[in-house]
């Protein structure tokens, strides 16, 4: 966390947008695994005002990621579905294969795919 915050104060926000975004990232996933999901949502929307799919798809993907993470645990899983269909319009390569895995992650965890009853192989 001290790494996150020491950055945060070595670029300006407004010359290094994307680099700040990346910085929210990371503090979010600091606040999430401390399951403080306010301070997650505050880092989460903040990081994505700054990294829109234009500038750093990458930093935008992350943090849509995490946003829909959130949705989930705090129990809106309709939005949270409808984040993650965003973010899986946005990814490619490495970036799609981290949806589709927190995608399974998500369906193993909460036993959808038994709930279903559709198969369990979800990227067929």
């Amino acid at each position: 966390m001290e790494h996150s915050l020491e950055a945060e104060t070595l670029l300006t926000e407004s010359s290094h947008p994307e680099a700040h975004a990346f910085v929210y990232f990371t503090l979010g996933v600091r606040h999430y695994s401390r399951n403080r999901l306010d301070l997650v949502t505050c880092a989460t929307e903040h990081g994505i005002g700054l990294a829109g799919p234009d500038s750093d798809p990458e930093a935008h993907v992350d943090l849509l990621t995490t946003k829909a993470i959130i949705q989930r645990y705090k129990g809106d899983r309709s939005r949270a579905g409808l984040t993650i269909g965003r973010v899986r319009v946005l990814s490619k390569d490495a970036e799609l294969s981290r949806v589709e895995h927190n995608t399974a992650r998500w369906m193993l965890a909460g036993d959808e795919v038994k709930k279903s009853g559709k198969s369990p192989r979800i990227f067929a």
